[in-house]
């Protein structure tokens, strides 16, 4: 049972696209997903074109990443399946005093009765949280998990 989903038809929905979604992402491709478990497209730019740079990342905003990064995959509370990248977006945020990591899980796919993904439900596999890291420091000030 997923805790706080509603009725227990709702809760069999979810249940079985959050098995749908686990057998899913071990058998994937390696596709970069997005909620429903759509892959995203192919990359068409290299590294050198101008918007292939704004898509780079300071490898000081990957030291403040791999800190909430470790910290989130020691949770005790999370599944191994929860534990994996592939069900999550995450991004890093710079601000003066602050390093903001967010891992976002994706929404589970809506699976029709031909196994043909057809939408997205309001349910995740992941767990999303928040993530503020110090900036002088590079130690975590604040963990939030969205409920």
């Amino acid at each position: 049972m997923v805790p706080g989903c509603g009725s227990a038809q709702q809760q069999s929905t979810i249940q079985s696209q959050y098995e749908w979604a686990v057998e899913f992402a071990e058998e994937s491709n390696g596709c970069a997903l997005r909620d429903g478990y759509v892959c995203e497209p192919d990359s068409i730019h290299d590294f050198y074109s101008a918007e292939a740079q704004s898509q780079m990342v300071s490898g000081v905003l990957l030291n403040a990443w791999l800190i909430a990064w470790e910290d989130f995959r020691s949770q005790p509370s999370l599944s191994d399946s929860q534990k994996h990248l592939k069900h999550y977006r995450t991004g890093v945020l710079q601000f003066a005093d602050a390093y903001i990591v967010r891992f976002q899980g994706l929404l589970l796919p809506e699976v029709d009765d031909a196994g043909e993904i057809s939408g997205a439900l309001r349910a995740t596999l992941g767990a999303s949280v928040e993530y503020r890291i110090d900036r002088s420091t590079l130690k975590i000030n604040s963990v939030v998990w969205d409920k």
